[in-house]
């Protein structure tokens, strides 16, 4: 999966979970968002780096959009049945 996302370069791609963890990104979506690699992986997620990096707001000129959109994406894909522990560290602040 790596180095399918790579090979895409200079086009920006990423993988993500279900849950928005970054699975995957090649240089040109780290140029163009952040380097996730840098982040710990247990917290390299797209809702945390979109709430918690200022960096982030400026990445996106519609920032107030786009985490409207990402809250609901991950809404959508939360089973409210699951107390699993990928769920709850999603709610849990970074260390």
């Amino acid at each position: 999966m790596r180095e399918l996302v790579a090979s895409l370069d200079p086009l920006p791609a990423m993988v993500q979970s279900r849950r928005m963890d970054v699975l995957a990104l090649n240089n040109a979506a780290k140029v163009l968002l952040t380097d996730f690699d840098r982040i710990p992986a247990r917290d390299r997620t797209i809702v945390r780096w979109l709430f918690t990096d200022p960096q982030a707001r400026t990445r996106y000129p519609d920032w107030d959009d786009v985490a409207g959109d990402t809250v609901a994406a991950l809404r959508s894909a939360r089973d409210p049945r699951s107390t699993g522990p990928g769920q709850r560290r999603v709610n849990t602040p970074p260390t």
